[in-house]
């Protein structure tokens, strides 16, 4: 009989999740594919499992159209969408983006009613599955970092954050997100992670710690309270020793956290 039972469990790490990447394959392995009912299941399998976070990295949806809707239009649902390249460039929509925004703020809704936390992706959020419009490269005209190209494809390029504008213009995406769909209870950011603007290492590592500098400073701000996971692609495969010493010691451990989703990956390169 379940009488007299006194259980109390402590999780070692005060933040357990999930990510879910933009690569696609079958329907039930990609959650770009999923609708509503399969993001329920899956929200709730996560709860029955313990954890307390999750990440949705499948794109953007329309938060450039919600952001700057005078300059960037929807796309039209039954033709191509204008910035898909070819191969794993090509980010033609399996749902319509209005769809996509309407499914976004309806699983978010269901996950924090469930105490979920869900991060906020804010600084350089634009890559290679998270693309600048075209509209917007063409009415803007946004500077862009030198060297950051994806096979020559401009939608998938930083802007240049050394110009003030680009990067409040990166941060008005996130505001749109937490208005919209999210919460600023915690954030994320990738910074230049997995791109390199320069021959000299030297010239990549201060640029990437001067954006990490300008993005914390940025969320002390605005959201003093909220903790930021730092994306651990560099420390994976790129970064030295030394260099990922000197980026803790630009951080404040008591906002940020390194989130190691790539530990797990074989490889001689992994941080410890």
């Amino acid at each position: 009989p379940l009488i007299d039972i006194d259980l109390t469990e402590t999780p070692r790490f005060e933040y357990r999740g999930l990510r879910y990447f933009a690569h696609r394959s079958l329907h039930r392995f990609q959650a770009e594919h999923w609708n509503l009912e399969d993001w329920q299941k899956e929200i709730d399998w996560i709860l029955k499992k313990r954890l307390n976070l999750f990440m949705l990295r499948i794109g953007i949806d329309d938060i450039f159209q919600k952001t700057f809707p005078d300059i960037v239009p929807y796309p039209k649902p039954d033709e191509p969408l204008p910035e898909a390249g070819e191969a794993h460039h090509d980010r033609n929509l399996f749902w319509s983006l209005e769809y996509r925004g309407e499914l976004r703020k309806k699983l978010l809704h269901y996950a924090f009613e469930r105490d979920l936390m869900h991060p906020e992706d804010c600084g350089t959020v634009t890559h290679w599955y998270s693309r600048t419009p075209k509209a917007y490269l063409e009415k803007v005209n946004p500077l862009l970092l030198c060297g950051s190209k994806y096979n020559g494809e401009l939608t998938g390029q930083t802007w240049d954050v050394l110009n003030d504008e680009n990067l409040a213009n990166y941060f008005k995406l996130t505001d749109t997100h937490i208005k919209e769909y999210g919460s600023p209870e915690i954030f994320h950011t990738i910074g230049l992670a997995e791109r390199s603007f320069s021959e000299d290492p030297e010239v990549n590592m201060r640029l990437k710690l001067y954006v990490y500098r300008r993005i914390c400073a940025h969320l002390k701000d605005k959201y003093p309270n909220a903790p930021l996971l730092i994306a651990s692609w560099d420390l994976w495969g790129w970064f030295r020793n030394q260099d990922v010493q000197r980026m803790l010691e630009e951080l404040d451990p008591n906002q940020a956290i390194i989130m190691d989703y790539t530990s797990d990956t074989m490889c001689s390169k992994n941080f410890t």
